[in-house]
């Protein structure tokens, strides 16, 4: 069978970048498609039936098993949250705020690629928590890929019902749920399929950080904070903050130029 007509006939169900995608997770790269005389039968059905899934509206790296970030592969499964490549951008504020010596905490930590990325490339140790096990499991599997199960301690909880967690570290990173429950209907269908508890932030979406700064205030006391929000929470961010008077906070750009995360000193 010919590599052109498998190419052809994925684009024509999923569109350019996605068969790319399909390929490069069957073959390592996609120019391997074009070193072969023919491709395999089988190869082709499981392309192809692949293919129809992401068309019918699996994420595509639920499907590939794979998503790269912070230039690592990380394995993904459904039931795990996806990461975003905006989030790349908090762990590269992150790398640059975290000292050497200090420990991090990671606040719904999904696949891991926040703390993995921390421990891979500033050698630093950390708590990363999620309240889903399979997210640790998987987190955990993508931490001994990646060489650095030893450096973090993932804990399956709800991190608010470990208050003594906050204790033993010096820098609060996260990337939580955001999203107000009223638009999450209204969410691409691809989406919906990822869980609900990562998406959900609530009526406003500010509930993790109302139970951040308000209800756990006492217990980050000193700490240096990183989060991700969205960029029409802002306001409403801010407002939380000074109401609970922290002691220093400043908003900061992603590449696009949107506001979408906060630095605070508590």
């Amino acid at each position: 069978m010919n590599p052109r007509a498998l190419f052809v006939e994925l684009i024509q169900i999923v569109g350019s970048s996605k068969a790319k995608a399909l390929i490069t997770s069957e073959f390592g790269d996609i120019s391997r498609l074009w070193m072969r005389d023919r491709i395999d039968e089988q190869i082709w059905f499981d392309l192809l039936a692949k293919a129809r899934k992401v068309a019918e509206g699996e994420p595509l790296e639920y499907v590939t098993k794979r998503r790269e970030f912070m230039g690592l592969s990380f394995h993904i499964e459904p039931g795990v949250f996806i990461p975003r490549h905006e989030t790349e951008e908090l762990v590269e504020y992150a790398m640059d705020m975290i000292n050497e010596g200090e420990i991090f905490l990671d606040i719904g930590t999904g696949s891991g690629v926040i703390a993995i990325s921390l421990s891979y490339y500033r050698g630093v140790r950390g708590y990363a928590v999620d309240i889903s096990r399979k997210s640790i499991e998987v987190a955990k599997k993508n931490a001994e890929e990646h060489g650095v199960l030893e450096r973090i301690t993932f804990i399956e909880a709800d991190v608010f019902s470990i208050p003594w967690v906050f204790k033993e570290v010096d820098f609060i990173v996260s990337n939580p749920p955001y999203i107000p429950r009223s638009f999450l209907r209204k969410l691409p269908r691809d989406v919906k399929r990822e869980p609900t508890e990562a998406l959900d932030g609530g009526e406003d979406g500010l509930d993790f950080y109302r139970k951040l700064f308000v209800d756990s205030l006492d217990f980050i006391r000193g700490k240096k904070v990183l989060l991700e929000f969205a960029p029409y929470e802002r306001t409403g961010l801010e407002r939380l903050l000074v109401f609970r008077e922290v002691e220093w906070y400043r908003f900061m750009r992603d590449l696009a130029g949107v506001e979408r995360f906060v630095e605070v000193l508590v």
